[in-house]
């Protein structure tokens, strides 16, 4: 027997008691959504430097990590770029700096990328450049010419730049050396080395008989070359090309 619409009502629970219980459990997820939020929060901060200690006007060291250069080498770079004035405040967090418009990059950086004259003792102040930091403009010599190749067809310099050391050597392709003594002193010292007129060597590519001679060892090999002789007199003239291996 079905019930009536009256009865089924009466099973139903109170609408009262129903918002009362969802808003007891938005309050209780909101509370602990609150916590959470504190608690990682408190964790961070527990790193971080103060924010309160940058002002507009104050001069700032700007860390280069994030800053790309014309260093052929990241080691070669400034670990800090010369100082700049603070201009703006964005928020906590965030502030804004005067620098050269040849950088092409926006003014505003995070705090952890900045840092106060008077947070640098004389040791372990970074030193600041002897010029005014150009990315667009700078130029690094090169010191010697270390090695020479052909990649893909184009001619590299192992090249090492003035203030690095060998190890931090770097290819470059031969248009973008302008030191022409070097390069000219380089192909007298090691004739034998490639040079602006040679021709790439393509590589040669390897056959089942070179493949066959250099992984097997050589009192084998005459009867390899048997065992394909047996095997090529029995095919039709225009076998496989195997069958050239006993040549």
């Amino acid at each position: 027997m079905h019930r009536t619409i009256e009865e089924y009502l009466k099973t139903l629970p109170d609408a009262e008691a129903r918002s009362e219980e969802l808003k007891s459990t938005h309050s209780s997820i909101s509370n602990n959504l609150n916590h959470a939020i504190e608690t990682f929060k408190a964790n961070s901060d527990k790193n971080r430097k103060a924010t309160s200690s940058f002002k507009i006007n104050d001069m700032v060291w700007l860390n280069a990590k994030k800053i790309k250069n014309q260093r052929p080498s990241k080691k070669l770079g400034h670990s800090f770029l010369a100082l700049f004035k603070i201009v703006g405040k964005i928020n906590d967090f965030a502030y804004k700096i005067d620098i050269p418009g040849s950088l092409k990059i926006h003014p505003v950086f995070h705090y952890s990328l900045l840092g106060k004259l008077q947070e640098y003792t004389t040791t372990t102040r970074p030193q600041e450049p002897q010029y005014r930091y150009e990315a667009a403009a700078q130029e690094y010599l090169v010191d010697k010419i270390l090695d020479i190749r052909f990649h893909y067809g184009r001619l590299q310099y192992l090249v090492q730049y003035e203030g690095s050391s060998q190890y931090d050597g770097s290819w470059e392709y031969s248009g973008k050396i302008t030191e022409e003594n070097l390069k000219g002193g380089f192909h007298n010292s090691y004739p034998g080395k490639p040079s602006p007129d040679s021709t790439p060597t393509p590589k040669k590519k390897k056959t089942s008989r070179d493949l066959i001679t250099k992984t097997t060892p050589s009192t084998l090999i005459p009867r390899i070359r048997l065992m394909f002789n047996s095997t090529a007199a029995h095919l039709p003239q225009g076998g496989p090309p195997e069958a050239a291996l006993a040549a």
